[in-house]
């Protein structure tokens, strides 16, 4: 029973590709960069990381997901080509709840 409930769950995930600066991802964004600010002693400041422009986050230089389950964004990452065939992940987080 539990196994088919997984598989059922992970039928109802979806992933797109996102605008960086999009609603959805601003919103994932969002909530990653709280809980960073949560589990970091000292805190997260997002703008004292070294973020990624929207447009290398964007194809052919790179790509934003979100994923999402009914309709609602559970989760985002990016992917960001460093070289030939070499991706690298930014900014990956999914829901606790």
């Amino acid at each position: 029973m539990e196994e088919t409930c997984r598989l059922l769950l992970a039928a109802a995930v979806r992933v797109e590709r996102s605008h960086p600066d999009g609603a959805e991802a601003r919103w994932c964004l969002g909530r990653y960069y709280a809980e960073l600010d949560r589990r970091f002693e000292a805190g997260f400041a997002p703008e004292a990381s070294l973020p990624a422009p929207a447009q290398d986050l964007l194809p052919p230089r790179g790509a934003f997901l979100v994923a999402s389950v009914d309709g609602r964004a559970v989760g985002c990452g990016a992917v960001k080509v460093i070289g030939p065939g070499i991706g690298s992940i930014k900014r990956m987080w999914v829901s606790a709840g």
